[in-house]
């Protein structure tokens, strides 16, 4: 008999939750959604709320250079509270053809909010034989299996940094001092 009185009450609370959850928009903004195989294309994702964790992309057919790098913001005008947060990141394509980006799962206070799928069209048009060839020497390089904690030396006229390859590919270490610099070059 108390189940029956809950009920008209409970029920306009989960279709405010509800609503709360999945009324909330996710903007997506890309440069382009169509591109040349050798170019980077940078998209973000844009929310009016405040996020408490995210889950990578999947982008099987795709590099990520750059990313996720994130931006929080909170705003208070005449008491009310506003969130607004932002993830963005650069990617390479593996392949031509059209090829699709699964989107992160953003969670918040009041659920998940999974935004729509990324679809874009990648072409291979005005590369030259030797741009292609040096595209996919380029792709070996970044596939080959790298232990984790791999350690990459890059040296400059002036100056060389260490990286380290970590499950999501290459972060940035330290940057080498003159000594080493002189070491490396053999002087």
């Amino acid at each position: 008999m108390k189940s029956r009185c809950l009920f008209p009450f409970l029920l306009p609370l989960f279709l405010f939750v509800c609503h709360s959850v999945f009324g909330q928009e996710v903007e997506i903004q890309i440069v382009e959604k169509e591109l040349k195989l050798h170019e980077q294309i940078q998209f973000s994702y844009f929310l009016n709320v405040e996020v408490d964790s995210f889950t990578s992309i999947e982008a099987n057919d795709f590099i990520i250079t750059s990313g996720p790098s994130q931006s929080k913001s909170t705003r208070v005008v005449n008491l009310e509270r506003s969130h607004e947060f932002s993830l963005t990141y650069v990617i390479r394509p593996l392949k031509t053809g059209e090829l699709s980006i699964k989107p992160p799962i953003f969670y918040t206070d009041s659920g998940i909010i999974i935004p729509d799928t990324i679809k874009l069209t990648i072409s291979e048009e005005n590369l030259t034989p030797e741009e292609i060839r040096e595209m996919n020497f380029k792709l070996f390089k970044e596939q080959a299996r790298k232990p984790e904690g791999t350690l990459r030396y890059v040296v400059g006229e002036e100056f060389g940094y260490i990286e380290v390859y970590r499950n999501i590919g290459w972060e940035f270490l330290r940057e080498l001092n003159k000594r080493e610099l002189r070491f490396l070059r053999g002087r």
